[in-house]
């Protein structure tokens, strides 16, 4: 779906969506261009115009081959969280324990109590969704005379 927008004296063409990121090749596919290399068929950008590849994508798929014995493609997606359920009470103790502590802080605590070692960002995010906030007690008395 895609809009034209305008805003006052300023317009923009119509955005077009990006594109999700094509499917692995078929492992079939990888084991005939392996099969093919072993055999000699070819080098690799040979086989690469054979099979209608690029030649980065037969030396991946050799490399891969060579390191871990496969050419399955790799798992794509979204990394798992590194902080878990656990790891997320454990981070609510931390701040209810030390409200005032900076983010930086939550984290090397997070890290020394669970062994979980995160970007200070990730807490801030772990936080809000624990409904956490960040708002600083003044660091000095409030005063008896003057509205704060």
């Amino acid at each position: 779906m895609c809009f034209a927008v305008s805003f006052g004296a300023y317009s923009f063409p119509a955005l077009t969506p990006l594109p999700h990121m094509p499917r692995p090749y078929s492992m079939d596919l990888r084991r005939k261009v392996l099969a093919a290399y072993d055999r000699g068929d070819g080098s690799q950008r040979t086989l690469a115009a054979r099979f209608g590849l690029a030649a980065s994508t037969v030396q991946g798929w050799l490399d891969r081959h060579r390191t871990t014995g496969s050419v399955a493609p790799r798992i794509s997606g979204a990394p798992s969280p590194k902080i878990d359920d656990d790891a997320r009470e454990v981070l609510r103790q931390i701040a209810t324990d030390h409200p005032d502590g900076y983010l930086a802080e939550w984290a090397a605590e997070l890290a020394e109590r669970t062994g979980i070692e995160v970007h200070p960002s990730t807490v801030w995010r772990q936080a809000r969704r624990l409904g956490l906030t960040r708002k600083k007690r003044r660091p000095e008395p409030r005063s008896a005379t003057a509205t704060t």
